[in-house]
């Protein structure tokens, strides 16, 4: 559900560039060309999806204890449904803003992004495989310079583009006006383009 401002889309995001997180962890999803842009969706957003490559999720788990966001019970690795303790990822709220931490492995043939979702947050458990092949690791993420002098890592605005362009949802196609004012790399986007949007999609377990 779409309940936030771009504002508060962007505390939370603020928050989490710290040192220690440094190169450990991406934004995706509609937020990341109004990062860039520093403008305004003037829309609603319903939350903040990141992903982590698998080998730093305990780094992040440590960093969410610590800074008192992690709840066992928002950790896929406990759910029932998950027999064997896989790691799926992590859902914490912050500021009232739900956070989702989603694991991500690279290899010679391309990129597989593990996620699972909440029956208390969306209406049922689940646990998700995406895999997306013949895509490098550099073409899905990256590191921005903002405006502020602050690095961000996020996906590549041509991640964003190429995800998005598959929805007919009003709020996609204004996150999508605002790339193409930003610029993309026509280049990048054409390598990735068809990876991205013809990713494989497994529902590896449910529950309602």
């Amino acid at each position: 559900m779409d309940m936030f401002t771009c504002d508060q889309i962007k505390e939370v995001v603020s928050i989490l560039v710290e040192p220690i997180l440094q190169s450990k962890l991406f934004v995706a999803g509609g937020i990341v060309p109004w990062i860039l842009s520093d403008r305004n969706s003037n829309r609603m957003h319903s939350d903040i999806d990141i992903v982590v490559e698998s080998c730093n999720m305990e780094l992040i788990r440590q960093y969410l204890k610590d800074k008192g966001y992690y709840q066992k019970e928002m950790d896929s690795r406990f759910l029932a449904l998950n027999n064997n303790q896989v790691d799926y990822g992590i859902e914490v709220l912050i500021n009232g803003v739900p956070v989702n931490f989603a694991p991500f492995d690279a290899n010679a043939d391309g990129i597989i992004q593990k996620n699972f979702s909440l029956k208390a947050l969306v209406g049922y458990d689940a646990l998700m495989k995406a895999t997306m092949k013949n895509i490098a690791v550099e073409d899905y993420i990256t590191t921005y310079l903002l405006k502020s002098g602050i690095e961000l890592g996020s996906y590549t605005l041509e991640a964003v583009k190429a995800a998005k362009e598959n929805s007919n949802r009003t709020k996609d196609k204004i996150d999508l006006c605002e790339i193409e004012k930003i610029g993309i790399n026509q280049d990048r986007y054409n390598r990735i383009k068809s990876s991205i949007q013809n990713m494989q999609i497994e529902c590896i377990a449910y529950e309602q």
